[in-house]
């Protein structure tokens, strides 16, 4: 794409256009004027995330989860890391699950969309990526989305966790996201990853990313549709008392 088509295709969705600026020299009665072609806003968090409390819950969760897949698990994939790629959209391996609902392909690229799964039998409606990103899902072609759009990337921090092990240290990740105006971050946070009526979820909030709210003491609620499938004869599968995962750290 030409400079110029790239910042036409920027303009209004990750940037604005400033054409011209005046700003002040050193001297106190002259002024110079600059040209500015784009601007952009930077949201930055850090994000912590809980691994051993995401990991017992789809140990808790697991032996239930089986029960509804008449076909039994995808070829070399246990039940948690079925259920975690149902919670997030997407295989540990990056790959979506759109493209790859029997098992991970080894393919991280963002070539897909979710026209052509309107229910959410390969993607659920309420998982993670598809609730931050709905691409085509929300109809129009995915035009909807021209003024919800952001340009995010993912910073770790800490030491990888292996499974079955505590260390209590802490990691996450540092969230980026460049936009033409904070609202644009905000509505994707309130509407989309706290509220779930976009994607038929009512008031359940994101899964992975969503805010908790106590209920009965300490309990937290929080719940998730996997919906089934007709062409397999998969049953729903509903999550309950999903806790949180991941905590603001930064703002």
């Amino acid at each position: 794409m030409a400079g110029d088509d790239f910042e036409k295709s920027l303009a209004g969705e990750f940037s604005f256009s400033v054409t011209r600026a005046r700003v002040a020299s050193s001297h106190p009665w002259r002024c110079h004027t600059f040209s500015l072609r784009m601007r952009t806003y930077l949201v930055l968090r850090k994000l912590e995330q809980d691994v051993p409390k995401f990991r017992r819950y789809l140990e808790q969760q697991a032996e239930s989860f089986a029960r509804v897949l008449p076909d039994g698990l995808p070829a070399g994939a246990t039940s948690q890391e079925f259920m975690a790629a149902k919670m997030m959209g997407r295989w540990q391996d990056g790959s979506s699950l759109v493209k790859y609902p029997d098992g991970p392909g080894g393919d991280s690229s963002n070539a897909f969309g979710y026209a052509e799964d309107p229910a959410g039998a390969r993607c659920p409606l309420g998982a993670h990526v598809r609730r931050t990103n709905p691409r085509d899902s929300l109809g129009f072609g995915g035009k909807t989305m021209s003024r919800r759009r952001l340009i995010r990337r993912g910073i770790p921090f800490g030491k990888y966790l292996a499974p079955d092990k505590q260390d209590g240290e802490s990691r996450g990740i540092i969230f980026l996201a460049f936009n033409s105006g904070f609202d644009q971050f905000e509505f994707v946070q309130q509407a989309w990853i706290n509220f779930g009526d976009d994607f038929e979820q009512g008031n359940d909030t994101d899964p992975i990313a969503g805010r908790r709210q106590a209920v009965g003491g300490s309990r937290e609620e929080g719940r998730m549709m996997i919906p089934g499938d007709e062409a397999t004869g998969r049953r729903p599968f509903i999550c309950f008392d999903i806790p949180r995962f991941v905590t603001n750290k930064g703002r």
